[in-house]
């Protein structure tokens, strides 16, 4: 378990939040799980054919090499999407389905 230290109106908090290997967290249907990965593919946000905007990644882990799990994200502002500065950075995904 990794446990993140928070300040929320003032006051320190702690949540704690399980992660589990990508290889656990694609059984889980209809489930959210909490999961990091190493980004070894990045697309940079473009718009989609409506009003968002879309990023498209592949993660994996080592229990998971390939070929890797694809994420895409959206949202109306770019800047909401994850930030990628390059192939191998570490991302953080919690909540996720």
């Amino acid at each position: 378990a990794i446990v993140h230290m928070f300040v929320a109106s003032g006051k320190m908090e702690s949540k704690q939040y399980e992660y589990m290997p990508i290889r656990s967290a694609v059984t889980c249907v209809n489930t959210k799980v909490n999961i990091y990965g190493v980004i070894v593919e990045y697309e940079r946000p473009k718009p989609t054919k409506g009003s968002d905007m879309i990023s498209i990644m592949t993660i994996m882990d080592m229990s998971y090499h390939s070929p890797g799990l694809r994420l895409i994200a959206f949202d109306s502002d770019s800047d909401k999407l994850p930030r990628v500065k390059s192939i191998g950075d570490i991302i953080r995904l919690r909540h996720v389905l």
